[in-house]
């Protein structure tokens, strides 16, 4: 998986540095496309592999930045889901610009589209890779600003430098929420690795886990583009050329859904009632005036981007329902809802990126995006009109195809809830599911409009009239998400599974440990089968520099020092019968001071031998005296 990883990092690097370095034309356009499509193709591969090996991929650049922990990268079933959901689109976006793009030969734009729109890919897809504060942040930043510049690509177009501006105070503002929700959450870990985060969060207050929350929803929610934060959607996305507008709505706003499950479900681990209440209102509300904004427009890629905010709000409404069975301890129900919700949000990213391509080639064809002005493409752009009609059929929710299968599963997530006995819960799911029934039929309305306007009927403009078919990398972007669309409706059963995988481990997979006291530090290693077989249990292992072993252990590093791989001290998972517990208080630092020598250099997961550790102590004597250890440290 190291090899995808940085051959997902070189594709994006070498498309960036030929869009840099070359003048232009239609050789340097399909090299800056080609390197989008490698390094796309490598993340989707990294995220598939980490799927279906079970094991996270872990990479660690301690050295860079060390005052802040380092870089470390870290891709579990989580972030491989939406890994997987930015290659997916990246790669028929990045071939269908190959000729959208050839409008800005000759101009310095074309260099600026080329470059960030590499970059804007590689920063997106190192998201969910983020293994600790500083990576995470870092990447979210560059994911902004490349999409900022990606919007001033054509600073002619009227209100293109005013989207912008709205657009980069938006983030700007989300981002400081987000630190300040992340010096809160790290506040009593000892490193900002998310997994320390993650072993810190039981024990900060409830008034401190509700403004975490708080302020992860407002910083997540901005980008998400949830209202009242979606101000800056509907300006932003039309100004975009049109196959960054299809990345930005179906893939870039999803990535607030992954902050938000990544803090408030992983992190955190779930919390009060009103969590996930506080998250349908949000998304009932988004569902039901981002429909009937786009159903008031007459601008093609504006009545998309308000379509974009609709859907953010199914994808909280699911979320929202995930939360609230989580806190009402109903596994299952839970489990179902943030399935539906993810599902949705994969859904959205093929059937919202292919109705924004399709609104490109519209947009190539007559120059314009106002409806009043087309009418009767679909005989000069055939193509085109099958394709943005297959996008506005799923996304009406029709089957076979994908939209209905998501939302027909956020209407099964709620009926669990309406019969609940718990005040206000009730009430609460069958509202929900009158919006999703009403936003279902205005959203129809507003696709039946948006294809009957622009493609049936007469042409009501000379550039309506001469529109002409859009080039052959254009029908294949568009072709690649019909074919996506139409598979996601019916391979349901093959992906649910996957979802399953990953909503689990957003829900911590059902175990949360308390953090270490100041005095008791644990060693992360898995035992080998004969210690596993005394029934010894020990997990999470990695390495580290010796100054982050310091840190760790401020106490007796030196022993430590002298390990050969110099395993970083993090807390561990210890399964023994309760009887037994006292026995092997001493273990996890005894065992860090007894690497297996067939070991050597090893990989996460990689077994040591435990046996010198349990050698020192009484054993069959429930409640004996540990025998001598360097240092003593509680078992939970």
């Amino acid at each position: 998986m190291t090899f995808l990883f940085g051959l997902m990092l070189a594709g994006y690097a070498f498309g960036a540095a030929v869009a840099l370095l070359t003048p232009g034309g239609g050789i340097a356009r399909r090299l800056v496309a080609a390197g989008a499509v490698v390094g796309s193709g490598a993340g989707l591969g990294l995220a598939l592999g980490v799927f279906i090996s079970g094991a996270p991929f872990v990479l660690e650049v301690p050295t860079l930045l060390s005052i802040a922990d380092g870089l470390v990268f870290r891709l579990d079933a989580l972030g491989a889901f939406f890994l997987g959901l930015v290659g997916l689109v990246a790669i028929p976006c990045a071939i269908y610009g190959v000729a959208y793009s050839e409008a800005h030969e000759g101009r310095s734009s074309l260099r600026l589209l080329g470059a960030m729109l590499n970059l804007f890919l590689l920063t997106m897809s190192l998201v969910p890779c983020a293994g600790n504060v500083l990576t995470f942040l870092l990447m979210w930043e560059g994911m902004s600003l490349t999409s900022y510049f990606l919007v001033l690509t054509e600073p002619d177009e009227p209100d293109t430098i005013q989207a912008g501006g709205w657009y980069l105070a938006m983030t700007h503002a989300g981002l400081a929420l987000l630190i300040a929700a992340f010096l809160l959450l790290a506040a009593g870990a000892v490193t900002t690795d998310f997994g320390d985060l993650r072993a810190a969060a039981p024990a900060l207050s409830p008034a401190a886990r509700n403004v975490v929350f708080l302020l992860a929803l407002l910083g997540f929610g901005s980008k998400a583009g949830v209202i009242p934060l979606h101000v800056w959607l509907p300006r932003a996305h039309p100004a975009a050329p049109s196959h960054v507008s299809a990345l930005m709505s179906g893939v870039m706003i999803k990535l607030g859904v992954y902050g938000l499950l990544r803090v408030g479900l992983d992190l955190l681990g779930g919390g009060p009632a009103w969590w996930g209440a506080l998250l349908i209102g949000l998304g009932a509300l988004s569902a039901i005036m981002g429909v009937l904004y786009a159903l008031m427009e007459n601008d093609l890629k504006r009545l998309l981007a308000y379509s974009s905010v609709e859907n953010i709000g199914l994808i909280f409404i699911g979320l929202g329902t995930g939360f609230l069975f989580w806190s009402l301890k109903v596994a299952p129900a839970a489990f179902l809802a943030l399935a539906a919700a993810l599902y949705h949000a994969l859904n959205h990213a093929a059937f919202k990126g292919l109705l924004f391509l399709g609104a490109g080639s519209v947009l190539h064809a007559t120059h314009t995006r106002d409806m009043n002005q087309l009418g009767g493409l679909i005989r000069g752009l055939p193509w085109t009109a099958a394709c943005f009609l297959t996008g506005s059929l799923a996304i009406a929710g029709l089957p076979p195809l994908n939209g209905f299968v998501s939302e027909w599963l956020l209407f099964q997530s709620l009926l669990p809830g309406i019969g609940s006995p718990v005040p206000l819960v009730a009430p609460l799911m069958t509202l929900a599911v009158g919006v999703l029934a009403l936003t279902g039929g205005l959203a129809a309305a507003a696709f039946v409009k948006a294809f009957g306007i622009t493609f049936l009927a007469i042409p009501r403009s000379p550039a309506a009239l001469h529109a002409h078919e859009a080039p052959l990398s254009m029908r294949i972007g568009m072709g690649i998400l019909a074919v996506l669309c139409a598979g996601f409706g019916l391979a349901a059963v093959l992906i649910l599974p996957a979802l399953a995988t990953a909503v689990a481990l957003a829900g911590g997979s059902g175990r949360r440990e308390a953090p270490a006291a100041p005095d008791q530090r644990d060693v992360g290693l898995r035992a080998s089968d004969p210690d596993a077989a005394d029934g010894v249990h020990v997990d999470r292992f990695r390495r580290a520099p010796a100054p982050r072993v310091r840190r760790a252990v401020p106490a007796d590093p030196g022993p430590l020092d002298r390990l050969p791989s110099r395993f970083e001290v993090l807390r561990a998972v210890h399964r023994v019968p309760e009887r037994d517990r006292p026995l092997v208080r001493a273990l996890p630092l005894c065992a860090a001071r007894h690497p297996d020598p067939a070991v050597g250099h090893p990989d996460p997961g990689d077994s040591v031998r435990l046996g010198p550790c349990l050698s020192g102590l009484p054993r069959g004597r429930p409640g004996g005296a540990p025998g001598p250890a360097p240092r003593a440290a509680d078992v939970r």
